[in-house]
């Protein structure tokens, strides 16, 4: 986390963290499109920001690498189907790169 900003968005870090811990967060898609708003904010539905959501979701949340990959794939589906132009979805080039760093 280079600021405590999302990115160039009003959204803090820690309004993910606070959204994880006390608004029973049970999905990706809820966390990033209904509660912070972030995937609708950021181009590709926040995806160059996945490194840091991945650790915070999993450490706030509880979720192992198992249940990431479950959600990121449930996420990138509804980006696809609900937020993107037909036949655009999420681009996950990047994330993927960063993913095995993870």
């Amino acid at each position: 986390m280079n600021s405590n900003n999302i990115s160039w968005t009003d959204t803090l870090w820690s309004e993910l963290i606070w959204s994880c811990r006390h608004e029973s967060v049970q999905h990706l898609d809820d966390l990033l499109l209904r509660r912070t708003r972030i995937g609708v904010l950021l181009p590709n539905g926040g995806t160059n920001e996945m490194t840091e959501i991945r650790k915070i979701c999993q450490q706030e949340l509880g979720w192992d690498d198992t249940v990431w990959s479950r959600e990121w794939e449930r996420y990138q589906q509804v980006i696809a189907r609900h937020y993107s132009l037909p036949g655009r979805g999420v681009s996950s080039a990047s994330y993927d790169n960063a993913e095995g760093a993870a």
